[in-house]
């Protein structure tokens, strides 16, 4: 056979293996990659379905009716990262996040500076992230603390409590018989509470509000900015950031007061069954499920 006509066929072959291998990876990418097959995590469909949502410093995270959590925004520290599996509540500090599984346990993800995101073994009733620190509701209604203790905020009071929110630099916890104990910095007065009773009680960074038995909400601490102000009407839960506040009505709707900048106390009209205010930015469940935010957010999931 002539030298040239062996390279032709030579050169034949060679291009035929490289169609074949070519039509083979292009099959394989479709057989990979049909309608609902594909990667998820590449472009989530977030959707509707949230029960409640948890604001931190530049991320937030809703619980979804699943019991997964699908955070968003602000990511350094890996207290953005969604979870799978089932919770039965999520709670955002400022750079971490923790959550209570079905099974009682405390899962936390995020930035682990003093072991704030590393809590302790058992069963726990509810879960809540601060600035460093985070604090829990054991299973026997007592205290437990982890974290930072530079102002003395993982060190709780002795006795059995129904609730428990961690704040900037200190918590504040609500007895059975609705008495408000707090602790860590003081320098605001927001671990000062007024006589309640109280139903439930929000530490922001150095200020605190809680719900009265009567449906008011009290405020205690730094009001430079009107964050400690509230207005006269009845509320059914309240959400105490950095500088502003937030509650939800009688008639379901959202008030917020304090700093305005920006835009975070123009929440939008609506019914709503959850708030959560930090940072300039509040989020909040609506009546359908979806969440909505304002003032300078993270990006809300979308619909």
């Amino acid at each position: 056979m002539h030298e040239m006509e062996w390279l032709g066929i030579r050169l034949a072959l060679v291009v035929g293996v490289i169609l074949l291998v070519l039509v083979g990876a292009v099959f394989i990418f479709f057989v990979w990659a049909t309608p609902g097959e594909r990667d998820e995590s590449a472009e989530p469909d977030y959707g509707d379905g949230y029960v409640s949502v948890s604001a931190g410093r530049e991320h937030a995270c809703g619980l979804k009716l699943d019991g997964s959590v699908f955070c968003w925004g602000e990511n350094t520290f890996g207290q953005a990262i969604s979870q799978d599996g089932a919770f039965t509540s999520v709670n955002a500090g400022t750079i971490h996040t923790c959550g209570l599984r079905a099974d009682g346990r405390v899962a936390c993800w995020g930035n682990d500076g003093h072991g704030r995101a590393t809590p302790p073994d058992g069963s726990f009733r509810s879960v809540s992230a601060g600035g460093s620190h985070t604090c829990g509701v054991r299973s026997d209604r007592t205290l437990a603390c982890w974290g930072d203790n530079g102002f003395g905020q993982i060190s709780p009071p002795d006795g059995t409590f129904d609730s428990v929110s961690a704040g900037g630099l200190h918590a504040c916890a609500v007895r059975a018989n609705g008495s408000v104990t707090c602790w860590g910095s003081d320098d605001s007065g927001q671990a000062d509470p007024p006589y309640g009773p109280f139903l439930s009680v929000s530490a922001g960074w150095k200020h605190t509000c809680g719900i009265t038995t009567v449906g008011a909400v009290v405020c205690w601490g730094a009001n430079d900015r009107g964050q400690a102000r509230p207005p006269t009407e009845a509320f059914s839960s309240v959400s105490a950031a950095a500088r502003h506040t937030c509650g939800i009505t009688a008639d379901r709707s959202i008030v917020c007061w304090g700093a305005d900048s920006p835009g975070g106390l123009t929440a939008p009209p609506g019914t709503f069954i959850a708030v959560a205010a930090a940072g300039e930015y509040a989020c909040g469940v609506e009546e359908s499920s979806e969440i909505a935010c304002w003032g300078a957010p993270p990006e809300p999931p979308r619909r």
